[in-house]
């Protein structure tokens, strides 16, 4: 779980505390439940239709495989390099990874929870979670000239 603490990134910018979402958020999060139980227990795949009514309200988000899917563009490839640490970051200690792949200033990633067979909350929260690195970094790293 991350605690308050773990949620400023590197650049010092405080990602979305829980009790601080924003509204839109609403219905896509893990419940307090989902979020604060051991890692060691499994976690459940979410049903098709809790991940079509998550999925709506993201944007930049597809079903592609049976993952989440989204691409990023950024400025160049020390922007899309930026977004990718923070990203491993904020993986590392959700201890939920992604699987993606750069090429100069796109990032693709793909979510899914191995252990469940599927996509669980855990996707939703992590990709909420990009999203937010993904404007900190544009904001933080504008393309070099």
């Amino acid at each position: 779980m991350i605690t308050d603490e773990e949620r400023v990134d590197e650049a010092g910018k405080e990602s979305f505390p829980a009790s601080d979402s924003p509204s839109w958020t609403s219905g896509i999060l893990p419940s307090h439940e989902e979020a604060t139980a051991p890692r060691a227990m499994k976690v459940a795949a979410l049903g098709e239709a809790d991940v079509k009514a998550r999925l709506e309200k993201l944007t930049g988000w597809t079903l592609r495989g049976g993952k989440l899917h989204r691409e990023y563009l950024f400025g160049d490839f020390v922007e899309a390099f930026a977004f990718m640490t923070r990203c491993a970051r904020m993986a590392e200690r959700q201890g939920h990874h992604p699987e993606w792949f750069n090429v100069f200033n796109r990032v693709v990633v793909d979510l899914t929870t191995h252990d469940a067979g599927g996509i669980s909350a855990l996707d939703f929260a992590l990709a909420i979670e990009m999203d937010g690195a993904a404007l900190r970094t544009a904001e933080a790293d504008p393309p070099a000239p």
